[in-house]
């Protein structure tokens, strides 16, 4: 496997694994690993994801950004709302997050940083991403993986991608949900789509899942 991630030392995917998998979240281990190697490779200065959850794919990021120890720092935004995480989406989804504590996920994800001694390479900010986007000017990587409804996920392409430097990656998830695909035609639009990327969660495998792309 450490050959499909070149830039990463078996160490450092041996930390990311024990750390991540008790975390909830659809975010596969593999994916956990190409995030951790782009950081690796790229040494990016401010990393930004918008949506959290328990923080798997942000502890992943964490990790990496301190083994790199270029001095670079990892954000996550995510309100950990009820009327956040509902707003624009169908009946089903409604139902399905009117049931999640969010609140015990935020308290996960801080215990997921607290307890490995992340803080000097991490920041949690809890807020909605477009009240928090006037907090910064240039990132250098995105991961979008908020509110997947049609308008939510349009405002996080439209605010945040013309943030992220030349050359600079960028991770869209859920690429395969009929919702995202208006807002992701248009991040094509601005990005040069490196991967389109399958892959297996509970044993059933999903095409075009997500998206891994690098600005223009």
């Amino acid at each position: 496997m450490t050959e499909d991630f070149p830039n990463t030392p078996p160490e450092l995917l041996a930390e990311i694994e024990a750390a991540v998998m008790p975390l909830g979240g659809w975010t596969t281990l593999e994916r956990c690993f190409e995030m951790a190697d782009a950081i690796m490779e790229t040494k990016p200065l401010l990393v930004v994801e918008l949506g959290v959850y328990e923080g798997r794919s942000l502890v992943t990021q964490a990790l990496a950004m301190r083994a790199s120890g270029h001095g670079g720092l990892v954000v996550g935004i995510d309100p950990w709302s009820h009327h956040d995480a509902v707003e624009g989406e169908n009946e089903a989804n409604r139902a399905f997050w009117g049931k999640v504590d969010l609140e015990a996920a935020h308290r996960l994800t801080m215990n997921a940083i607290w307890s490995r001694a992340l803080q000097g390479v991490c920041v949690v900010i809890r807020s909605a991403s477009q009240f928090a986007a006037p907090l910064f000017s240039t990132i250098d990587m995105l991961f979008i993986d908020g509110n997947h409804a049609e308008v939510p996920c349009m405002r996080d392409v439209e605010t945040w991608v013309p943030k992220v430097a030349s050359d600079g990656y960028i991770f869209a998830d859920d690429a395969d949900w009929p919702s995202t695909q208006k807002a992701y035609s248009r991040l094509k639009e601005m990005v040069d789509v490196v991967r389109v990327g399958d892959d297996i969660y509970e044993g059933a495998l999903r095409k075009g899942h997500y998206l891994i792309c690098r600005k223009k």
